[in-house]
Parts: C-alpha cells; sequence; structure tokens
C-alpha cells in the first residue's frame, strides 16, 4: 500500500501517482497526449514550478477542429452522446491554455529522442502513451534512471513483452506502485488484460495500514461501459 493521489480525468486519462513523486520532480515529460491533457494541467497545480514538455504527432488545433466536425455529423445520427460532442467542441478553446502550460512540439517519439529531450534536466516525471512504442524507448530510460523520479506508463500487449516489463523494472530501481488494467484491451489467453498502466516511484511514501485492498479506492475504469478486468496473479 502506498500514499496515491489520482491525476487527470476520470476514467480513461486519469493516473495514480504519489504526490510526494511530482512534488519532488523538477520536470515533466509528457510522450502522448492526443486530445486530452487533463494529466498534464493537474500536474502543473500540484507543482506549479514545475517545467512540462509534451510531445504528440497529431495533436494541433487544426486536427482537433476537424475531430469537432466529423462529430457534427455523428452527433446528428446519434453516433456520440451530447456530452462527447460537447468536449470536442470546448476542448479547441482549451489547447491554448495547453499550449501556455507545456512546452509543446508536434513529434512522433523514435528512438534515439530520449537523450536530445532530457538534455541537462534531472529529476524528471516521465508520462508515456504511446501506443506500442513504449518499448523502444525502455534501453534509453534505463540509461538515465537516476535522473528520474516516477514514470507513468501505458504497456501495450504485455502478454508479448512480459520479460521486457520485468527487465525494465528490475533494472530502473524505481518501486511499482500501482498497475490498473486498461478494459479497452482484449484479454489474453490467461484472462489477463493485455493493456495496463503502471506506475513507478523512486521513493514512494508507505500507507500505515498494513491492510492489502485491491482495486485500489481511486481506481477508475477506463472504458466506464465495459465491465472491468481482475488480473490473476502468479505465485512466485
Amino acid at each position: 500500500n502506498f500514499k496515491l493521489i489520482r491525476v487527470g480525468k476520470n476514467n480513461d486519462g486519469g493516473y495514480l501517482v504519489g504526490k510526494k513523486s511530482i512534488l519532488n520532480s523538477e520536470n515533466l515529460i509528457s510522450f502522448g497526449i492526443s486530445d486530452d491533457w487533463s494529466f498534464e494541467e493537474q500536474f502543473s497545480k500540484i507543482n506549479s514550478s514545475t517545467n512540462i514538455f509534451a510531445y504528440d504527432d497529431v495533436l494541433s488545433l487544426g486536427w482537433l477542429t476537424k475531430n469537432f466536425i466529423k462529430n457534427i455529423k455523428r452527433f446528428l445520427f446519434f453516433q456520440v452522446s451530447f456530452k462527447e460532442f460537447l468536449r470536442t467542441f470546448l476542448i479547441i478553446f482549451k489547447f491554448k491554455n495547453f499550449i501556455k502550460i507545456t512546452n509543446f512540439e508536434k513529434k512522433y517519439i523514435e528512438q534515439k529522442d530520449i537523450p536530445k529531450i532530457i538534455n541537462n534536466k534531472n529529476k524528471i516525471f516521465f508520462k508515456i502513451d504511446i501506443e506500442g512504442g513504449e518499448y523502444r524507448i525502455f534501453d534509453e530510460l534505463i540509461q538515465i534512471k537516476d535522473r528520474i523520479e516516477a514514470i507513468v506508463i501505458e504497456l501495450h500487449d504485455i502478454d508479448l513483452h512480459k520479460q521486457k516489463i520485468i527487465n525494465f523494472i528490475e533494472k530502473s530501481k524505481l518501486i511499482v506502485t500501482h498497475i490498473h488494467p486498461n478494459n479497452y484491451s482484449r484479454l489474453d489467453n490467461n484472462l489477463n488484460p493485455t493493456c495496463i498502466e503502471l506506475t513507478l516511484e523512486r521513493s514512494p511514501d508507505k500507507e500505515n495500514n498494513l491492510d492489502l485492498i485491491l482495486p485500489h479506492i481511486l481506481d477508475q475504469k477506463c472504458d466506464p461501459d465495459s465491465p472491468d478486468i481482475n488480473f490473476i496473479f502468479e505465485n512466485d
């Protein structure tokens, strides 16, 4: 049990992480934004002195506008809810604030990008959601492990990459403080999710309560309209 707070919006887009890790961080580097920067916004409110650097290969004002125009037709034909329709409209105006609080670059993250991006930065908090590309940057993250305060990461196809994930956790010297099944993903042959969200922290605060409660009280389904997924833990 660790002291965790929820950062970001409800359901998909929110992560559980220790507030201490946020306060200890001098830089937040976010890989993968799409049209949801609720995590970055709330992070900046908790630690206003943090420098935020955000990267995404599709996000732009033009892209957000096109999404809204597409949703006009979808809404008229009852293919999206009014709530979702309104969200895609309002997000166009919120984009200005996102640009204001972050150093944003429209960029696809590739191998060998990490050294250039981190430069001389220290006490880094990484948020990584790059749809399967996370495994390509594992080695580069390990090389700078002493400069990392925490990582929240979405891991895809974990049934195919289990050993890579285990090796990465061990080499990072970070502590797993939270694991969450993404119920948008399909199940593998063992009925486990193929996509998870993972929180890793350097020096998390532990709860005094010795009773382990799963799922965490702040956990939420990524897809609120689909059944949740239960982990099946293997004994060593």
